[in-house]
């Protein structure tokens, strides 16, 4: 399908001799033996409008750019120095947590006194009946090996 274009006759590209001497007639600095200064395109409303959209839409992307930026770094903590299992009775604790839900309170309290034992930044923490065992590494308290015998 072919599209016809219409030219309007009351819209041409070049300004008519009356449309060049109504604009240099309004401005001041024009003296009459001098050339005209170049007239620039002025933008439509409808570009202002997509201006406008654009810079919002970058100016957003920006905003949420910089804030996940900062989220990141906001949520990344510095460890203790001691790391999260400092001591003994935090191994301990952590390792009653853990057994507790997978052999029942009271085969846990059966298992009295417990030992804990620090090597190579690993937290070795024993019941009294071997060889039930957990392992807890003190830098960030992930549970490492869980073992019990039955």
């Amino acid at each position: 399908m072919k599209f016809q274009t219409r030219e309007r006759p009351n819209q041409s590209l070049q300004p008519t001799p009356s449309q060049l001497v109504s604009s240099r007639s309004h401005d001041k600095n024009i003296s009459r033996g001098s050339q005209p200064r170049p007239r620039y395109a002025r933008l439509s409303l409808s570009s202002l409008d997509r201006m406008r959209k654009i810079t919002a839409i970058l100016g957003t992307a920006l905003i949420c750019i910089t804030g996940s930026v900062a989220t990141t770094f906001a949520q990344t903590p510095v460890p203790p120095k001691n790391g999260y299992v400092p001591d003994a009775a935090t191994a301990i604790k952590i390792a009653v947590a853990v057994w507790t839900p997978i052999y029942g309170e009271r085969q846990i309290a059966d298992e009295k006194p417990y030992r804990a034992t620090l090597k190579d930044g690993v937290w070795t923490v024993e019941g009294s009946m071997p060889p039930n065992l957990i392992e807890i590494a003190k830098s960030d308290g992930r549970i490492l090996r869980v073992e019990h015998g039955e």
